[in-house]
């Protein structure tokens, strides 16, 4: 991610691609932003379905797309 991410959010969810080729695309919550606005740098977002925290960037619309995931917070943005 380009320099901090400046924006802590209220969870919000967005449809996410894992991008494993195996999981389809599915709401996952935005829990950190690095813009104000969703769509412009990097977001991170955590899955309920796997516990997994990633950190995604927006493709198109609402969609978004998982880059780095790890089994932490910490784990997903030491891989940036």
């Amino acid at each position: 991610m380009a320099g901090h991410p400046s924006c802590l959010v209220e969870p919000f969810p967005v449809r996410t691609d894992p991008d494993d080729l195996e999981t389809q695309p599915r709401a996952m919550w935005v829990v950190l932003q690095e813009h104000r606005n969703p769509t412009d740098g990097y977001v991170v977002v955590y899955d309920p379905l796997s516990t997994k925290w990633m950190v995604a960037e927006h493709v198109k619309g609402d969609d978004y797309v998982a880059l780095i995931a790890g089994s932490s917070l910490a784990q997903a943005l030491d891989g940036i």
